[in-house]
Formats: structure tokens, sequence, C-alpha cells
């Protein structure tokens, strides 16, 4: 059986689009601050669930426009933070109950011009990089749990508590390939 490729296009990473998967951060007009200093300066509070909070600096260079696996985290929400580097897009799929899984008709791709931040809901499906779609290497931070990060390592198995990993090749005999034209500067 042929192997198929879903084309998705990167929509512009805003608030109301992607609230099913999570929360934009720093993006204008967010609403009223939290904080606001003597000298001007003003703050806005992000919510996350994270037990043994993680940072880790992440960088992914520019190998290709394809998203072959999505993960979910059950347990935490994970932020990322712009660093430098090129535009990426990121795939994403809501959340689904129990064992069921997101179809190729669940996702949806974002791009990130590095402007913003965000912050992904706990259980939603996710491509597992930041894709590049410059010739740039893309930078982020990600704030992730210290407990889900070393479960990782138990994916492969089938034994990670805190994660699960969708194949997509397995599971819909398809591949998602990033449409990047005239995304590159």
């Amino acid at each position: 059986m042929t192997m198929k490729t879903i084309t998705l296009r990167p929509q512009p990473l805003a608030s109301a689009r992607f609230a099913p998967y999570g929360k934009v951060i720093g993006e204008p007009g967010h609403g009223e601050p939290d904080f606001v200093g003597s000298s001007g300066t003003q703050g806005w509070k992000v919510e996350m669930d994270i037990a043994k909070p993680l940072y880790m600096a992440l960088s992914t260079p520019p190998v290709g426009h394809l998203v072959t696996q999505l993960e979910r985290h059950l347990n935490v929400t994970q932020a990322f933070f712009p660093l430098g580097g090129g535009m990426a897009a990121l795939a994403v799929a809501k959340p689904t109950e129990g064992d069921a899984l997101p179809g190729p008709a669940d996702v949806e791709v974002f791009l990130l011009d590095g402007s913003v931040g965000y912050v992904l809901h706990k259980g939603t499906w996710h491509g597992l990089d930041r894709v590049p779609v410059t010739e740039a290497s893309t930078m982020w931070l990600m704030i992730t749990d210290s407990d889900t990060q070393a479960d990782l390592a138990n994916v492969p198995s089938g034994g990670a508590r805190h994660t699960h990993l969708l194949e997509l090749r397995q599971a819909w005999n398809a591949v998602i390939e990033i449409d990047v034209r005239g995304l590159a500067k």
C-alpha cells in the first residue's frame, strides 16, 4: 500500500485559533496585566501544571518538513518560548479521551514566527519538534516536567506512564508534509 502524504499549510499562531490546543503567550492585546511595575513594566501570569519543572534549550536543524509522529503528555502542561533562529511550524491535535487517537482531519499546523511563546494543554497531541520552515535552525526554551522527560525513554517499549506516541505511518499510513512555499525569508 502506498504511503499517503497529507500536506498542510501553517496558519498564524493566534489565541482564538490555538485555544483548543493551548495558550499563546506574549501576543499583542492579551488582556490586562497581572503586574505593573513603577517603571511601566507589565507582567502576565502563565498558568502551568508542572510538579518538578525542567528547563531545556532546544535547537532543531532544518532537515525537512515532514511530521511522522505526534505525542501527548497526560500529566503536564508544557511551555515553549522562542530563543531566536528561524521560523518553525507546529503540528497539533486536540486532546482525546482514553485510548482514542486523533485522525488526519484533526491536525492543524501553526506558524511560529519567533515573536510569541505558547503553552500546550495537558493531553494535546503535538509534533515532537518545532519544524524549521527556513534554512535556519529554530531555537526554543521548553519548560516541562522532569518525570515526563525521564519517562520518554520508556516510550519505545510501550512502558511510558506519562506520554503516548502516535506513529502516523502505522496509524494512518500517512505522514504530514508542511507546505513551506513562500514562508522562507
